[in-house]
């Protein structure tokens, strides 16, 4: 399918209104940045228990780095490379 300007404005349009439609559910999108295996990371939930999600999924990519990041001296990949 071509990719119109028309359609581009439509689903541009579409995805400006998601905010809204999750503040007049009631709920309000919980969005966490920082940084996740040496690069720029972000993650929006919007979910009743996006709080929950958000910590369960920090956890996660916390032990992953521990596992896997080159950029954490004391990961296993690290002491891997360096031993």
């Amino acid at each position: 399918m071509m990719m119109t300007r028309r359609r581009l404005i439509a689903i541009s349009a579409a995805l400006a209104a998601l905010p809204v439609a999750a503040q007049a559910n009631g709920r309000t999108a919980h969005l966490w940045t920082g940084q996740a295996m040496g690069a720029r990371a972000s993650i929006r939930l919007d979910h009743p228990d996006a709080e929950a999600i958000a910590a369960r999924v920090m956890g996660e990519i916390d032990r992953l780095e521990n596992l896997l990041s080159l950029y954490r001296p004391q990961s296993a990949l690290s002491r891997l490379n360096r031993e």
